[in-house]
Parts: structure tokens; C-alpha cells; sequence
């Protein structure tokens, strides 16, 4: 994950595989950068 996300981020991706859980973002690189990590969702665009 190094590089690929911020550590703000990064915090937030550690919580979701931790707790295995869904990341909800509104970040398309980052849910791209990380789903192999973790269950991911974006929701759509308005």
C-alpha cells in the first residue's frame, strides 16, 4: 500500500481490514488501489 495511498488513508483502509469491513469512499483511485485489501464501495454519482 506504500505509495499508492496517503497515510490519512491508509488509516482508514487498516480499519476496514481490521474489522473487515466495507470501505465507502467517494475516491476512485483509492478504492482501485486498495479493493484487493478489503471489501470496497462507491457510491454513484449523482
Amino acid at each position: 500500500m506504500a505509495g499508492h495511498v496517503s497515510a490519512y488513508d491508509a488509516w482508514y483502509v487498516a480499519v476496514a481490514v481490521v474489522h473487515e469491513a466495507c470501505l465507502v469512499t467517494l475516491d476512485h483511485r483509492l478504492a482501485r488501489g486498495v479493493e484487493h485489501m478489503c471489501r470496497v464501495q462507491v457510491p454513484p454519482a449523482r
